[in-house]
């Protein structure tokens, strides 16, 4: 008689237990796309009605592929104390909703598992898609005697009965070559080139000349005595000519005796008028800017505009063992621009003396041996 009283108490509580189960979800059917901060039609994956705990999770969340990888595998994990987590989930695909279980036994024979669950889904390509792919859980718990599943929460107020969903982004990464590691240097050239040859006459207008001389802020002395070196041999060049005739100048013909006849005149005076180079074209490199017509002198270590006109930084660009100097010319948005440097500052001062002397040049670089 005790053994079937027993008995009784037995299926008793089995037959209460089943009862206290929660109701098993329909299958997800709410459209995907509508993202803020949660899913439109979707429940949150923590729990909302237990400080956020999280319940479920996805491991990775980050995957990448190699361009044409066939497969990808990630983690399933819930976990609620005292909760049930429903045997079924989730996953979408190019065709749909697919579903997928969990391998731990349900409480009873039933659908539902106690606490926690796991699995770890391996999908071929055709189940998954490079982007955005969606798994959806469900899982339950009670609270003040109702059972609360798949709950969220937006703007304070909390509503239930939804399919819980993660994201796992699947990046594809493609046969790129490598990315370049060398900053640019300099400014971009936009220049053109510019031919040495009118040196001298490039920075004269009617007598005067018309541009500025730039050496570095902080430059050596030697590109000080460089750039006089420049001045004196422009200013041989910035001059007026003039011619004073008297009252009775006439002109005459001069047979140069090979048949050909030079006509001169008597009773004039010739005459050069000096024009001095102003004070203020003589500028630092930090007030100048490639929209003027300059001289520059210095090494583009010493002088930032050197710099830029050769695009580079380094302090012998363009120089070798047997160079001791060189001379830039560029043409930059209309504007005639020079660079001139040593390999060393004695160099620097020895190739603008020869630049004084009246030098003949040609092409747009000039090199100093």
């Amino acid at each position: 008689m005790k053994k079937i009283i027993i008995a009784l108490i037995m299926v008793l509580g089995l037959v209460g237990c089943t009862m206290d189960m929660p109701p098993e979800p329909g299958s997800p059917s709410a459209p995907l796309g509508k993202a803020t901060t949660l899913y439109e039609g979707y429940g949150s994956p923590l729990d909302v009605y237990n400080n956020y705990k999280e319940i479920f999770a996805l491991s990775p969340s980050e995957i990448e592929i190699k361009e044409g990888g066939e497969s990808v595998k990630y983690n399933i994990h819930l976990e609620q104390e005292d909760g049930f987590i429903y045997k079924y989930g989730y996953y979408y695909t190019k065709s749909g909703w697919k579903q997928f279980k969990f391998d731990e036994s349900g409480v009873l024979g039933s659908n539902w598992i106690k606490n926690e669950a796991d699995q770890t889904l391996e999908l071929r390509r055709d189940n998954f898609i490079v982007g955005k792919n969606y798994v959806v859980t469900y899982s339950c718990k009670k609270y003040n005697g109702e059972w609360k599943c798949g709950c969220t929460e937006i703007d304070g107020a909390k509503s239930c009965g939804y399919w819980m969903l993660r994201i796992v982004n699947i990046k594809e990464k493609h046969d790129l070559p490598p990315e370049p590691q060398n900053i640019p240097v300099g400014i971009p050239q936009s220049s053109i080139s510019l031919d040495l040859r009118d040196y001298y006459d490039m920075f004269i207008n009617n007598g005067f000349f018309e541009g500025y001389l730039v050496i570095g802020r902080n430059a050596p002395t030697a590109d000080t005595i460089a750039m006089t070196n420049i001045a004196l041999g422009m200013q041989k060049h910035a001059v007026t000519k003039q011619t004073i005739c008297g009252p009775n100048a006439r002109e005459i013909v001069v047979d140069n005796g090979d048949g050909t006849y030079t006509t001169k005149r008597e009773g004039c005076i010739y005459n050069e008028k000096i024009n001095p180079i102003p004070s203020t074209a003589n500028i630092f490199d930090n007030e100048a800017n490639r929209n003027m017509d300059v001289i520059s002198v210095g090494n583009p270590c010493n002088n930032a505009l050197t710099s830029e006109i050769v695009g580079s930084t380094d302090c012998n660009y363009l120089l070798d063992k047997n160079k001791i100097g060189v001379i830039v010319g560029r043409e930059f948005n209309g504007h005639k621009q020079i660079a001139i440097y040593g390999s060393n500052e004695q160099n620097t001062i020895e190739i603008t003396r020869r630049v004084q002397n009246d030098l003949q040049m040609s092409g747009s670089e000039f090199y100093f041996y």
